[in-house]
């Protein structure tokens, strides 16, 4: 009997070890994904001044600078999933198509018909490129489902990026054009001069000499910059420090620490905040349901100009009131502070209050 009670334990034992072990086999089978991959590799010689042009899906692209008249293409094509045929055919099916001339290099991404082919939703691809081009050279790059990396480029440049985030260290040339969509995270160290068009993106910058950006639920964040022109809705605006600012906003919340020349700013629905006026300054703001706030140093001296619809005006008690007009409806200020004649602040606000804070030394 104690012989048939062993058996018995070693016959349940054996089994449970048994069912786990085909269990952990059926199971390694089901979330292990099979992988393969395909490279590219192609040196050009090319001109100095050379067009590249790359055009990609589902992937990276990272592109360098060096001091050769040559463009290096490193391409990698990656398929997983759990279908082998499938694998298979899409790596097939997926092809560059490159066209080489010494003027100008374009490579495009071709994913081929089997992207549906299979039912398994763990099925996966990615092209990612790593490219070397001549300092000079220009670059026009259009990239969906993927990031963009690029070092410092002095040619002229032509990006777009949608659903992925663009790292750029510097674009030191005139002539700048980025598209950005659904891109969060984005980052470019300097930039010179640019037309940046953006929607439902994050876009941090630290230093620009001069923009121009149009941008839609677009979060915009700039440490310095010389001159900005902004047109956008939906979104918020942060500057640290900027000399002249031309805005057009709805539904925008603006936050500039430093302005040292002229704003001019027209709002709808938002909240502006000048935390602090520098010498040399002009500001113009026109703004409808928006609360409008302007800070200024004690030593600072400014004529102003205030027109309010349904608004109330909160300001310091040693402003000189040349014309002080008040009603249930309208209230106009015409005056100064300190001396007359220096700078000029405009300020026209429709169902949003003003405020002016003289700042601590």
């Amino acid at each position: 009997m104690k012989i048939l009670r062993m058996m018995k334990k070693y016959c349940k034992l054996l089994f449970i070890l048994l069912f786990f072990s085909t269990y952990y086999l059926a199971y390694s089978n089901v979330i292990g994904p099979i992988v393969k991959q395909k490279s590219i590799k192609k040196i050009y010689f090319v001109n100095p001044n050379v067009d590249v042009v790359i055009n990609n899906t589902y992937g990276n692209i990272s592109v360098a600078t060096w001091d050769e008249d040559k463009v290096e293409l490193d391409i990698l094509i990656k398929v997983l999933g759990q279908n082998e045929k499938w694998i298979d055919q899409k790596l097939d099916d997926i092809t560059i198509n490159i066209e080489a001339l010494k003027a100008k290099i374009t490579a495009t991404t071709s994913i081929g018909n089997s992207i549906n082919s299979s039912k398994n939703q763990n099925n996966s691809f990615e092209i990612h490129y790593q490219l070397k081009i001549p300092k000079n050279g220009n670059l026009t790059i259009l990239n969906k489902y993927g990031n963009i990396y690029l070092g410092e480029i002095n040619g002229f440049t032509n990006i777009s990026c949608q659903y992925g985030k663009i790292l750029i260290d510097r674009l030191s040339n005139e002539k700048n054009n980025i598209y950005l969509e659904y891109c969060e995270n984005s980052k470019i160290n300097y930039i010179k001069k640019a037309n940046i068009s953006s929607k439902y993106s994050e876009l941090d910058i630290d230093t620009a000499l001069s923009l121009t950006v149009d941008s839609n639920y677009t979060q915009l964040q700039i440490d310095q910059i010389g001159t900005l022109q902004l047109h956008t809705k939906y979104g918020n605006v942060s500057i640290k420090n900027i000399k002249n600012f031309v805005s057009r906003s709805t539904y925008t919340d603006i936050d500039i620490l430093q302005i040292v020349e002229q704003a001019i700013i027209n709002t709808k629905y938002g909240h502006v905040k000048i935390q602090n006026m520098e010498v040399n300054n002009l500001i113009n703001i026109n703004g409808s349901y928006t609360q409008i706030e302007i800070g200024f140093k004690p030593s600072y001296a400014f004529d102003f100009n205030i027109s309010l619809k349904y608004a109330d005006l909160k300001a310091p008690n040693d402003l000189y009131f040349n014309t002080k007009s008040e009603s249930a409806v309208h209230s106009n200020y015409l005056g100064y502070y300190k001396t007359r004649g220096l700078h000029q602040i405009t300020l026209q606000s429709d169902y949003g209050n003003i405020k002016l804070t003289k700042n601590k030394l």
